[in-house]
């Protein structure tokens, strides 16, 4: 939309630096705002209220219940009235083998054999070296939550918000979970 604003935040440079080439790939570099922020703490800019969140593989790494909870909170807090959370979120069946295999069928569909070839042999086998593997190896240890579904649509269901979709993603590696602000309506009666 023409005078949308696009914020993004990672704790991650590399993030940020991702968000910044996809935002002038799409040509939104002038309406797109990008900082490194921690996912627990408050945004560090004066919003209006957001009509969306997308929270992407960010809150299984607050290992503490009660931050996720508070973070949850937060962004319903700053939504609008029947804003949307899309957010994204390991499952317990976490596999990153399973994730780049799935990876690769795709890459094989999608792209010519050339660019299949490059994602198969170069870029999927450094992404599960530099990061699927760690993320697998940080749930095992329970350094990081991995979730089953009904214990992440409770958390996000404890925060006020409204289950509206939700399917397993990534080789069954995570879960996508639509929720909406939930509406509260006041009555009065004089």
């Amino acid at each position: 939309m023409s005078g949308d604003i696009y914020i993004g935040t990672d704790i991650l440079y590399s993030g940020l630096s991702i968000a910044r080439k996809r935002s002038k790939k799409l040509g939104l570099p002038h309406r797109t705002l990008v900082f490194q922020n921690d996912i627990t703490r408050s945004i560090p800019i004066v919003l209006k209220t957001p009509d969306v969140i997308v929270a992407f593989f960010s809150l299984y790494t607050i290992p503490d219940p009660e931050k996720r909870t508070q973070t949850l909170k937060y962004f319903q807090s700053i939504l609008k009235p029947g804003g949307c959370l899309i957010l994204v979120s390991p499952s317990k069946g976490y596999s990153a083998r399973r994730i780049i295999q799935t990876s690769v069928e795709i890459a094989k569909r999608k792209n010519s054999a050339h660019k299949a070839w490059i994602r198969e042999w170069l870029i999927l086998p450094l992404t599960f070296f530099i990061g699927l593997n760690i993320v697998e190896k940080q749930l095992r240890i329970n350094e990081w939550k991995a979730y089953s579904l009904d214990e992440l649509c409770g958390e996000i269901k404890l925060a006020g918000f409204k289950i509206k979709f939700t399917e397993l993603v990534y080789g069954e590696s995570g879960f996508l979970v639509v929720a909406e602000k939930r509406i509260r309506r006041l009555f009065y009666t004089g």
